[in-house]
């Protein structure tokens, strides 16, 4: 499929993406694009939550599959929808739809994949927040000089 931004503009062009792969399924199928907008908005907010600037996010991915069906009634998996997200530098794109199984009370799937360089700039803002004891020559050889050190 063609790339399509995620913005209101787009909505329902996504729709028409979403009931293509859905056909008739609707009770745990994505059907929506506002579910697929705010899906991309938890994304945004998880690479800013851990340390993320805007301009290094490009190139992550998300692949979203919705929760299995909670009632005890389901002993089959139920039909539904996994998506994927592609972070470019002008914002969310949905990339990829297609069909999927999910199991009863099994849960969402949320996978945000980074580039080495967002790794490297989600471990650098982790460790950032605490302090290491230890002189900062032992630190250095371990790979760890980029977190702050507690002096003696």
């Amino acid at each position: 499929m063609k790339p399509i931004k995620i913005t209101a503009k787009n909505f329902d062009k996504i729709e028409e993406a979403l009931k293509a792969v859905n056909g008739r399924a609707t009770s745990h199928a994505i059907t929506t694009a506002h579910l697929i907008d705010c899906i991309s908005e938890e994304a945004e907010k998880r690479l800013e939550d851990a340390g993320v600037p805007k301009a290094a996010r490009a190139g992550c991915r998300l692949t979203h599959v919705p929760e299995g069906p909670w009632a005890k009634a389901y002993k089959y998996a139920a039909r539904t929808t996994r998506v994927v997200l592609e972070r470019r530098a002008t914002g969310w794109f949905l990339v990829h739809i297609e069909q999927d199984e999910v199991y009863p009370r099994e849960k969402q799937l949320f996978e945000l994949c980074v580039t080495d360089e967002q790794r490297r700039i989600i471990a650098k803002a982790a460790l950032n927040r605490f302090y290491l004891n230890g002189p900062a020559k032992q630190l250095a050889s371990h790979g760890l000089s980029f977190a702050r050190v507690a002096t003696d």
